[in-house]
Order: C-alpha cells, then sequence, then structure tokens
C-alpha cells in the first residue's frame, strides 16, 4: 500500500513470499494485493520486506514503482537472493529440511538453482512440501523411504502450525513446481 505521509517504498525491498492459496485470495479480495499462481494451492504474493514487518504489495504500488506485473516475479526473486540469510540443509537421505532462518523458507520455491543443486544430493526427482512458511521438507522419488518419512512429516507438521501452507507435496518437473498424489 502506498502511503503518501511516508517516504515511496523502494524497488528493491519487493520480495516474492510464498502463501496458501485461501488466504492470498482473501487478502487480495481486501486489500488488492499483487499475487499469481504458483503451483496448486501455493500462491506468490508480493511484498515489502521493512525492518520491522512486510508490507503488502498493492496494485497501487505496483503502478507508482513504475513497474509492470510480468517483470515483478524475476525482480523479487532476485531481491530476495540478495535479502535472504544464508540458508542450511539439515538432516540426511532420504528427508531433507531447509532452513533460512524462519520467515523465507517457503519461499526458497523460487530460488530454481537452490533445487538444480539439492537434485544432485538426492536420487529421483525432488518431492518438496511447505507445510508451513518456515519449514521446508525435500526428498527424491527414488530414495529408499523418502516420500512416506515426507509425507509423515507434512501430516505431523501441517496441523498447528503458525503460518501453514500447504499438505500437499509438489513435485520438480522440467524445472518448475507440480502437484502430486502422494
Amino acid at each position: 500500500m502506498v502511503d503518501r505521509s511516508q517516504p515511496l517504498l523502494a524497488r528493491e525491498d519487493i520480495i516474492a513470499l510464498i502463501a496458501h492459496r485461501a488466504f492470498v485470495t482473501s487478502l487480495a479480495t481486501m486489500h488488492g494485493i499483487v499475487h499469481e499462481v504458483l503451483c496448486a494451492d501455493h500462491l506468490i504474493y508480493y511484498a515489502f520486506d521493512t525492518p520491522d514487518s512486510f508490507q503488502y504489495m498493492q496494485h497501487a504500488d505496483l503502478s507508482a514503482l513504475g513497474m509492470e506485473a510480468g517483470d515483478l516475479r524475476a525482480f523479487a526473486v532476485e531481491n530476495l537472493r540478495r535479502k535472504l540469510p544464508n540458508f542450511e540443509l539439515h538432516g540426511e537421505a532420504p528427508l531433507l529440511m531447509l532452513d533460512a532462518g524462519g520467515n523465507f523458507e517457503a519461499s526458497l520455491l523460487l530460488l530454481d538453482s537452490l533445487w538444480d543443486q539439492i537434485g544432485e544430493l538426492l536420487e529421483g526427482e525432488l518431492a518438496v512440501a511447505t507445510p508451513a512458511r518456515d519449514l521446508v521438507f525435500v526428498t527424491g522419488t527414488e530414495e529408499l523411504g523418502g516420500l512416506q518419512a515426507l509425507r509423515n512429516m507434512v501430516d505431523d507438521m501441517f496441523v498447528g502450525a503458525s503460518y501453514p501452507i500447504s499438505d500437499q507435496i509438489l513435485r520438480r518437473e522440467a524445472g518448475r513446481w507440480v502437484p502430486t498424489a502422494y
């Protein structure tokens, strides 16, 4: 939202975040936030990363900054990459967990080069779950017991999550995320 009493928010602060479809849809209806579908019930919404909080990006902000919606994702993902703290992989095959400090884990889905690197560590196609914004688990579809371990983790962590995203497992196919029946 552009508040004319405050300095204009900067393009460099725009980031891409992941949330559940219902959450983003309700915000879009109430506040006109800028968003797009990533895959299935995972939506990308855009926000300004301020020192104290995230401010949802509205369509008026996009216009005020002279930006086109079609250019926003690449721009916001690059800003996100720059702002991300170092992230870590925890665990060992068949199931790994990503840690990026607590707010950006789900947004790691947008970093293609990261998934290319992780793909080298696991057997088969990547299968990922984001039960909450601060939880990302990954396995390979050919890892013995990996898909069941991933499903069990999602079932345990989704209910009661502070910022739930999805109980659905996604698969990496040709450089993009697609829904699965796992």
